[in-house]
């Protein structure tokens, strides 16, 4: 599970046909790539970054807006979904066209209706930008140069 370089594990990934797989958390259930950084954490810790989460928890109360900058699987949208409640919203702004739906099935998979994935990048300028692409073991680390 810990193959590197991150090209050869995604590589050894398709050839072992390992499949994503859904988890159950303290905060919902996702669905992950269990040989992803973000599968292999729900998977072995049972949470991702445990201290944003637990400031998002904190910080959040029903009717809030909270945007989620690069929501690459929707963990921290859900999250705060169930914090901001049905009259609270949240926008999960992702670059990654690939990670939209799997952003819409986490939210499926917790009755989130009050999420809404917008495929796009913040930054202060407008225009276009070519987006660098990691290999899908680690999703987050997607960059702009």
């Amino acid at each position: 599970m810990r193959v590197r370089p991150a090209f050869l594990a995604s590589f050894v990934k398709r050839i072992l046909r390992i499949r994503v797989r859904n988890v159950s958390t303290t905060h919902g259930q996702f669905e992950v790539d269990p040989v992803s950084f973000f599968g292999r954490a729900l998977i072995e810790d049972g949470e991702y970054e445990g201290k944003v989460a637990a400031a998002i928890t904190e910080l959040l109360s029903d009717g809030q807006v909270f945007i989620d900058i690069g929501a690459n699987n929707g963990y921290f949208s859900v999250l705060a979904s169930q914090h901001v409640g049905g009259d609270g919203l949240v926008l999960a702004i992702e670059p990654q066209a690939r990670l939209i739906p799997k952003i819409n099935q986490n939210c499926r998979l917790n009755q989130c209706t009050n999420v809404f994935a917008i495929c796009g990048a913040v930054s202060d300028e407008n225009g276009w930008a070519e987006i660098h692409l990691p290999p899908d073991v680690h999703t987050g680390g997607a960059s702009f140069l």
